[in-house]
């Protein structure tokens, strides 16, 4: 049976590189977001991209973490 963390980064694949990175800052997932960062390699992301969504309009990924209880996510962060 596939755990939760694994069934959010399938939920995930498909995503654009900002909506991924506020998904796995939401959810807490400090070492996807980890893993994420270090295999963009050259290939520019928003670090403070805000949500277009619904869910998480103009929410940063550090606004996310922190106000879903996330800390260490967020002092990843």
């Amino acid at each position: 049976m596939a755990s939760d963390t694994e069934n959010l980064s399938d939920d995930t694949e498909d995503l654009p590189a900002e909506e991924k990175f506020l998904a796995f800052s939401r959810n807490g997932q400090t070492s996807q977001i980890k893993d994420f960062l270090v295999s963009r390699d050259d290939t520019s992301l928003l670090v403070n991209c805000k949500g277009t969504s619904k869910a998480n309009r103009d929410w940063s990924p550090l606004h996310l973490s922190s106000y879903f209880g996330h800390t260490s996510t967020a002092d990843f962060l």
